[in-house]
């Protein structure tokens, strides 16, 4: 099994190499930029290079195959991330009851502190939970 060649590239990296698999496809060339890392799978998978059972441009196939993977991964990692900011970003209302303490509708973190009489105090003023972030509203 084959390490992921691409977990340390910066997305800038990984778009430059996008592009270059782009214009690659539109020229009908080999796509430079992945040819180390086709070299590196070249090497994994032939035991002896001398007498290689998988060619370096099967291997080129299957580094294509794996950037593009690296690619829906990232997308699919980086849209969750928006997905979880948006809902972050949107206010939610605290949740109350009577005698207990205020909590944050997304991580459950007591917002209100105990005045040792059975009482709270509401620190309405909280636009966010100190904890989680998550943008909170107060009931008026």
């Amino acid at each position: 099994m084959l390490n992921n060649l691409y977990e340390s590239l910066s997305d800038k990296d990984v778009s430059r190499i996008i592009d270059d698999v782009l214009q690659s496809k539109e020229k009908d060339i080999k796509v430079e930029s992945l040819i180390p890392y086709a070299r590196q799978v070249y090497e994994n998978l032939n035991v002896n290079t001398n007498t290689p059972t998988v060619t370096l441009e099967e291997c080129l196939d299957i580094t294509c195959f794996d950037f593009a993977q690296e690619v829906m991964r990232r997308f699919l990692h980086n849209s969750a991330e928006l997905e979880r900011f948006r809902e972050r970003e949107t206010a939610k209302e605290v949740v109350s009851s009577n005698w207990m303490p205020d909590m944050c509708p997304s991580c459950g973190y007591e917002l209100s502190e105990s005045l040792g009489d059975g009482y709270y105090s509401h620190p309405t003023f909280l636009e966010r939970c100190p904890q989680c972030l998550q943008k909170i509203k107060w009931d008026d």
